[in-house]
């Protein structure tokens, strides 16, 4: 049995400890051993979480250590997780068993997949992604690395996620739309036309903001 560390201790950190508990694989192929993160103080006055084994920064790497990230930030993300690889670190996938993978679904590594997500067939997911509660993923959709789809969104049949885009909560991806690198979609809105890379969009139907 591999011994999972979460990476980051704040409140994506702890709802993660949850998801992971209701995840296919615990306690059979893995067990968490706790969390690390910078911020020694990260768990102060909360109770029944694992223990903060030490820093993100001094960790040392074992052979039987496998590893999630939860932290938000994605420059800070990128740069964690860049470190630990360059050493050697497994990332895997947390697939909570409400959720719903098909067969021909290609998943990367380090992926989050929350309660009630459904992704369709021949869908294609990257590295380290987050897709949170009750998120649809219709078929042949592609989602880049490093993206984060929130809670009850819906990209249709065919939608293009490139790399590093956030996908507010309740969001409507209208199908084969392509949203290219580093782009928001804010919540609640309906997108039925591509979106160019860095900006952010919102709105029914979803206009440029910034």
């Amino acid at each position: 049995m591999k011994d999972l560390i979460i990476i980051g201790a704040g409140g994506y950190g702890r709802d993660l400890y949850y998801i992971i508990r209701e995840s296919n694989g615990f306690n059979v192929d893995f067990r968490i051993i706790g969390y690390i993160d910078d911020n020694l103080n990260a768990l102060n006055g909360y109770i029944g979480y694992p223990k903060l084994i030490g820093k993100i920064s001094t960790h040392e790497l074992s052979d039987n250590q496998i590893f999630i990230c939860s932290i938000a930030d994605l420059k800070t993300k990128l740069s964690i997780i860049n470190n630990l690889e360059l050493k050697g670190a497994e990332f895997v996938n947390i697939i909570h068993n409400t959720s719903r993978v098909t067969d021909s679904a290609i998943l990367g590594r380090g992926n989050i997949i929350g309660p009630l997500v459904s992704i369709g067939a021949d869908s294609i997911i990257g590295n380290h992604c987050i897709l949170q509660t009750g998120v649809i993923i219709g078929h042949d959709v592609t989602i880049g690395d490093y993206s984060r789809i929130d809670n009850y969104s819906i990209l249709v049949a065919g939608v293009t996620l490139k790399k590093q885009c956030t996908i507010h909560s309740n969001t409507v991806v209208n199908s084969k739309v392509i949203i290219e690198e580093n782009s928001i979609v804010g919540a609640c809105s309906f997108v039925i036309k591509n979106v160019d890379k860095n900006v952010t969009v919102f709105g029914n139907p979803a206009k440029r903001l910034l």
